[in-house]
């Protein structure tokens, strides 16, 4: 059985490099499952309501269904066509593509249903007929749909309790984006994956398994919510993960106990996967990274320590890597390359990182504007530190992540994490990731915080961030 989630109030304490900075950083525990593979059609919303099927179940007229209103479009090209042969022979054409591509996206393809109908019904072929019924017929899809009761709300929650979204399903990659977007969901959906690009339909595994890798999870950490049995939930079976039963027609209340969860509520959700409801105060929260973000140096290890210790940033980085995460003191770190008197480097490190006045300013702004403001940063705590106080920045971000107090660094999604359960209080779309390093960015996209990229330098990494900024003073349309 699917289990309900526990969630629950912990705390860590940090005694900072700085003699005035001692706190304690509240967070909760994580869900049980750090993602969701979710179905679309029928899950998320009643997208199939209109088809011919369903309006015949629901004891509606026929001429309500899409297919009719097909039928109807069409008639100017099959004029001869009544509507009992068209339909007798749409379904023959839909089943005919079905049993040939078997397994496959392309097995729902509506534009080859129409070709195919149009084919048994001796038409002449006219690509731009078939072309512009298949818009026709999913435009009427499209304005006919709504999200099931809850949806939107529940995403909108799961997303804020740092938990992954991704769309599994057998349909067309195009227009399930377009279902996505004028569903108006798109932003809390992490990632789509389709029978299109995993090459087979559910309960194939192959979609599973893709969405497993674009969200960097396992699968004892992901559960399958669905609302077909022999798709949904028999691919999470054959996968051997969780899963639950999502019924909104209550096709299946007397077989409820065939499933780990059946559930007709998608309200429901909040409990069973252990989601923290929370009230938000007013205020934005505005993450600084540090190098390169607010300082004149743009690349501490690269250029200010090679020219500071005359070597090779390829001959500094082991060490470093070991003294920014805490893994060793800051005389370990100076006697690793011969240096026992270390406070003339030390001075030496501070002044060369500087502070962009321009940027200075903006955080000041932001500061007497009410925003709160902290710091994430890879850069080892006695220099973070040091930096704080030299600037007289201490008031100004009373809590701040250096990777040496937290033992990890960025883009580790668990200081993501932590950042977020300190500031429980701020809604994390007002949450704004300002950092100059388009990889430590992209985990922010994860938590639904608004990412803000300083472009210094062009970066070669494959992410698209929110907001690109090259002047400072960018940030305060951003935010504000």
């Amino acid at each position: 059985m699917a289990r309900a989630l526990r969630s629950g109030r912990r705390g860590r304490s940090f005694k900072s490099s700085h003699p005035d900075i001692y706190y304690f950083i509240y967070y909760k525990e994580m869900p049980k499952y750090k993602g969701i593979c979710f179905d679309l059609d029928t899950t998320l919303a009643n997208t199939e309501d209109s088809s011919i099927s369903i309006v015949k179940r629901k004891g509606l007229d026929e001429k309500s269904s899409v297919e009719y209103k097909l039928y109807e479009y069409l008639s100017q090209y099959i004029r001869s066509i009544s509507w009992e042969e068209f339909i007798t022979k749409y379904d023959e054409a839909k089943s005919q593509i079905k049993e040939t591509l078997a397994g496959t996206a392309a097995s729902h393809s509506k534009y080859l249903y129409i070709q195919r109908v149009l084919e048994l019904l001796g038409a002449r072929f006219n690509p731009s007929v078939i072309y512009e019924a298949t818009n026709y017929y999913w435009e009427y899809v499209l304005d006919n749909m709504a999200l099931y009761p809850g949806v939107k709300e529940t995403l909108e929650l799961i997303k804020k309790n740092n938990v992954k979204v991704a769309i599994i399903t057998d349909a067309d990659a195009d227009i399930q984006n377009r279902k996505l977007i004028k569903l108006g969901i798109n932003k809390y959906i992490d990632y789509l994956v389709t029978a299109q690009e995993a090459g087979a339909d559910k309960p194939n595994v192959k979609q599973v398994e893709l969405a497993l890798e674009k969200m960097n999870l396992k699968k004892d950490e992901v559960i399958v919510i669905g609302n077909n049995p022999k798709t949904d939930i028999a691919v999470a079976k054959n996968s051997h993960m969780h899963s639950i039963l999502f019924d909104f027609d209550h096709l299946y209340e007397d077989k409820e106990d065939d499933f780990e969860q059946h559930i007709s509520d998608f309200k429901e959700l909040e409990k069973l996967l252990g989601l923290e409801r929370r009230k938000y105060v007013e205020s934005s929260l505005v993450v600084f990274d540090l190098v390169g973000t607010m300082t004149k140096e743009r690349h501490l290890v690269s250029t200010l320590l090679a020219e500071i210790l005359r070597r090779e940033k390829e001959d500094i980085r082991p060490s470093y890597e070991l003294y920014k995460e805490g893994k060793v003191r800051k005389e370990e770190f100076w006697k690793s390359f011969g240096i026992d008197e270390y406070d003339e480097y030390e001075d030496r490190v501070i002044a060369g990182l500087g502070i962009d006045e321009n940027m200075l300013k903006v955080i000041k702004d932001l500061n007497e504007k009410g925003f709160k403001l902290t710091i994430l940063s890879n850069i080892p705590k006695e220099w973070g530190y040091a930096f704080l106080k030299k600037h007289d920045l201490g008031d100004i971000f009373p809590k701040v992540f250096f990777s040496g107090d937290l033992g990890m660094t960025k883009p580790n999604a668990k200081i993501y994490e932590l950042l977020m359960n300190t500031y429980l209080d701020v809604d994390p779309e007002r949450v704004f990731c300002v950092d100059d390093d388009l990889e430590d960015l992209a985990q922010g996209k994860n938590f639904l915080m608004q990412t803000v990229w300083v472009k210094n330098v062009d970066l070669d990494y494959p992410y698209v961030p929110d907001y690109v900024m090259e002047k400072p003073g960018e940030i305060l349309s951003v935010v504000t």
